[in-house]
């Protein structure tokens, strides 16, 4: 039960028992007071709270990077715009082992015009350092752009550059900013017309069962923007071009955007999105990146996938669509590829709401972007927090959902590759404060549901303890044992 989980959505590791709050609060929140408060990335932090990225338009003005931390129990612990005139806007965020932040996005108006973002911040969102590579990584809104940091404390990020045409970037940095690479991959088949992007990015062990630091790396590449092919690459630690693959014709116009490792196999797991299909195909390959098998979910795309080890589930977040009125609402969709069985269940309201990153914390998720049901004006950050079973306490419906079986299909491909250059950058950095609404917000430790987290509580857990009812099985794994009752005191202890 206390097995590590990939976190797909920011690229770190987090052992469920070393999270201060093993067992989540459950919690929707939205924040916001701009007319644009959008989320795009979010990453689960070590203090069992939640970091996020986004961008902040305030009226007339272009947007700045917005970044906004969490508690666990959902409150805004601080928000931090960082920007300049021009435009910038953060797409991904990792919690790095100094127990600061680093930022991936885009920002104009620096150097010849177009670049990459790449920031370290300290734990209270002070900038410590930033770098800009020539090349502009939004393309159609499908913000192909992600950072992780490695074993060793490097951070890399993955996006797209263009010159004739658009290709694939990977950059890796050490921790102070100090470049150790960058590169460009260009598809030998369609030349300088190659409109290509990554989307993800994951430290690799490879099939030998050795992890040297090489990277497995998920995007599309094509001849354009409405012919993407699904592209899965591994490079090793020094960017060098190992192996690459489409899972697709570009006549299927999809691409990967969501890519998870499982660590006791190497099979990795990817999920393939069509946005104008709005459908979302589940691949997952073996460690030579063979398909093992491939599934299709209408109605929903994608933005991150997770492996939950030890059991054989996949679970992605991003933004349904209901076919038939075109409406979307933020979802989390659940798969056991063993016994064939999926369910998803969407959070918002009334109006729009889009889901744009997903991260495991404890056994539950958070999941986060923005809507404009849940709003002080315009569009609001929106936030949730399940449990186990998807459930974060309102604004919410279960639906069953029947995955297609569709056939996999692979074509190997080489990629030939050329050095980026950056500049400095130095952006204002600002602390701000704005609304904030808790929608809901539930809590694991309060048996009783009276609201309030005393001794009788206790005593009801241990009486329900004892009788194994089905309430004592704290962390929703199926057993009732010594860790649900470690794991209610802890969250006992921490009260709501």
């Amino acid at each position: 039960m206390k097995t590590a989980m990939m976190l797909a959505a920011c690229g770190m590791m987090v052992s469920a028992s070393s999270v201060v709050n093993a067992v989540p609060v459950t919690w929707q929140t939205h924040v916001g007071i701009a007319p644009t408060d959008i989320i795009n990335g979010t990453c689960t932090t070590r203090d069992g709270g939640s970091i996020h990225v986004g961008q902040r338009n305030n009226a007339g003005a272009s947007p700045d990077i917005w970044v906004v931390k969490l508690d666990y129990k959902g409150d805004v612990q601080w928000q931090r715009t960082i920007g300049t005139a021009n435009s910038e806007v953060g797409y991904s965020v990792v919690e790095t082992a100094d127990g600061g932040f680093a930022i991936s996005g885009e920002a104009t108006g620096v150097g010849a015009g177009l670049g990459t973002v790449i920031l370290k911040l300290n734990g209270a969102g002070m900038t410590m350092w930033a770098r800009v590579y020539f090349g502009n990584p939004l393309v159609n809104l499908e913000r192909p752009s992600r950072i992780i940091e490695m074993p060793n404390r490097d951070l890399v990020a993955v996006g797209c550059y263009r010159t004739t045409g658009q290709f694939l970037a990977v950059i890796r940095l050490n921790s102070a900013g100090v470049q150790q690479w960058a590169w460009g991959y260009v598809d030998p088949r369609y030349g300088n017309a190659t409109n290509s992007a990554l989307c993800d990015v994951h430290s690799y062990r490879d099939p030998a069962g050795t992890n040297n630091g090489g990277l497995l790396v998920c995007g599309w590449t094509g001849q354009s923007s409405t012919l993407k092919e699904p592209l899965v690459m591994w490079l090793d630690s020094t960017g060098a071009f190992v192996s690459a693959s489409v899972y697709g014709t570009p006549a299927s116009n999809r691409y990967a955007n969501g890519l998870d490792v499982n660590t006791a196999t190497s099979d990795s797991t990817y999920t393939l999105v069509s946005v104008p299909a709005m459908d979302t195909q589940v691949l997952r390959l073996d460690a030579a990146l063979n398909p093992i098998f491939r599934v299709r979910v209408d109605n929903i795309y994608a933005a991150n996938a997770t492996i939950v080890n030890p059991a054989p589930e996949i679970v992605f977040g991003g933004t349904s669509v209901n076919p038939a009125n075109a409406s979307r609402d933020m979802s989390i969709f659940k798969f056991d590829s063993a016994a064939g069985v999926a369910f998803m269940r969407l959070y918002g309201g009334i109006l729009t709401e889009e889901g744009r990153g997903m991260s495991p914390v404890g056994t539950g998720f958070h999941l986060a972007g923005w809507s404009r049901t849940f709003t002080f004006g315009g569009e609001d950050g929106y936030f949730v927090r399940t449990d186990n079973n998807l459930d974060s306490g309102c604004n919410q419906l279960l639906q069953s959902v029947t995955p297609a079986a569709q056939v996999p299909d692979r074509i190997q491909l080489q990629f030939p590759r050329q050095g980026l250059q950056f500049v400095q950058w130095t952006p204002a950095n600002t602390l701000i404060t704005t609304g904030q609404n808790i929608l809901c917000r539930q809590c694991p430790a309060d048996i009783n549901g009276d609201g309030i987290v005393d001794f009788f509580d206790y005593l009801d857990y241990v009486a329900a303890f004892s009788g194994g009812l089905p309430i004592a099985d704290f962390n929703g794994d199926g057993v009732i044992d010594f860790f649900d009752y470690l794991d209610f005191v802890a969250a006992f202890s921490s009260g709501c």
